[in-house]
């Protein structure tokens, strides 16, 4: 695969595999390049690193280091109209990643002769193209030399066999020649990835050491005096909330002792999930009775509401939905999921309101058989 890079405050990244097919693309603000390859190789193996540069940035050139791999440049940097001829066709989040797949898919124009020599001859041979490739990149030997590497084994006399006794001095020099060269390749072979391997290591290092670090004393205050100050934070909100909770039990305790008075639970809409969490009840305290449905009132009914105080009555659209008797009262007392009313005006509302339903039901009977009789 190819990567395409395009360095800068934000880093734009594309990878491309050898058909042109686009693997990975992004881009990140103040992205660590050792964390952007560790994810590009879970993709699969890359070959060469790609820059829209003609002088090729110090961040691409880092990245091929540490991959062991090629920089592939133009030879003079290309033009914003060229990058979108090259990507027309293939929607791009931003310019980075614009940039980043322009120089990959001219990389891959580049080194197409070189990769589908390769390519035909690894098919031809039956040897491993990716294998083949990665010879061919690193050390620059011919695709032929670089096949004699792969397929060389030593061969060990069969048992029982006799070698030939009659092998002349030329083919002896020849073979050995062909070995010593092959010899040569493979340890210039072997010096590069191990180039590129201590590359990868140091850097890993350097990343390792700044993670472990050890704390210096200015950052050891820093840090107490952070823990100080979240500490004595919730210290102040404990404190809120127990001066809270000391006043709602003052409170409770002197609705306790004043018999004129009582305590009604209350809920500010009639909603399913604020009439799930009421006890059954004769009488509750409602703020505002409007929004409601009739499967919450239905529930209101079921836990034996009859009677409903709120701060204001609700509409006549409201009065006509709802079944359950309905009075007003301003000068309720509220406290968290209690409301307190007088005993003897919540009596004479109940009463009034009773008498008040009595007549409006007879007179509604009345007015129905009158009609019924003319």
């Amino acid at each position: 695969m190819i990567l395409g890079l395009d360095p800068g405050t934000t880093l734009g990244w594309a990878l491309v595999d050898f058909s042109g097919n686009i693997i990975s693309k992004g881009s990140e603000r103040g992205a660590d390049l050792s964390s952007i390859l560790f994810r590009i190789l879970q993709h699969g193996r890359v070959f060469f690193v790609a820059t829209d540069k003609a002088k090729v940035p110090g961040l691409v050139e880092s990245a091929a280091r540490m991959l062991g791999v090629q920089a592939v440049s133009p030879k003079e940097d290309l033009l914003v109209r060229e990058k979108r001829g090259i990507v027309e066709g293939i929607k791009c989040a931003n310019s980075h990643e614009m940039d980043a797949l322009a120089a990959a898919l001219f990389a891959l124009n580049k080194k197409k002769g070189i990769i589908l020599r390769v390519k035909s001859a690894a098919g031809n041979n039956g040897v491993d193209f990716e294998k083949l490739l990665s010879i061919v990149l690193k050390s620059g030997i011919s695709i032929h030399h670089a096949m004699e590497l792969l397929r060389e084994k030593p061969r060990e006399p069969e048992e029982g066999k006799v070698q030939n006794k009659g092998v002349g001095v030329r083919s002896v020099l020849k073979a050995l020649l062909r070995s010593e060269r092959s010899s040569i390749e493979r340890i210039a072979f072997l010096e590069k990835e191990l180039k590129s391997k201590k590359a990868l290591i140091s850097d890993l290092q350097e990343r390792l050491r700044g993670l472990v670090r050890p704390k210096s004393a200015r950052e050891k205050n820093m840090e107490l005096a952070r823990m100080l100050r979240l500490s004595e934070s919730r210290l102040a909100n404990a404190k809120k909330t127990i001066a809270s909770l000391k006043k709602r039990a003052f409170w409770l305790e002197s609705l306790a002792l004043n018999d004129e008075l009582i305590a009604l639970q209350r809920i500010e809409r009639i909603s399913k999930e604020s009439v799930s969490k009421l006890k059954p009840a004769s009488v509750i305290f409602v703020d505002e009775i409007k929004g409601f449905s009739s499967s919450a009132v239905n529930e209101l009914e079921r836990k034996g509401v009859s009677f409903i105080v709120c701060r204001a009555l609700p509409s006549s659209k409201a009065r006509n939905i709802i079944s359950i008797p309905c009075v007003s009262c301003k000068r309720a007392k509220v406290n968290g999921n209690i409301a307190v009313v007088g005993k003897a005006w919540l009596k004479r509302a109940r009463s009034s309101r009773s008498v008040l339903e009595k007549v409006i039901r007879e007179y509604k009977s009345n007015r129905g058989g009158g009609a019924l009789q003319g």
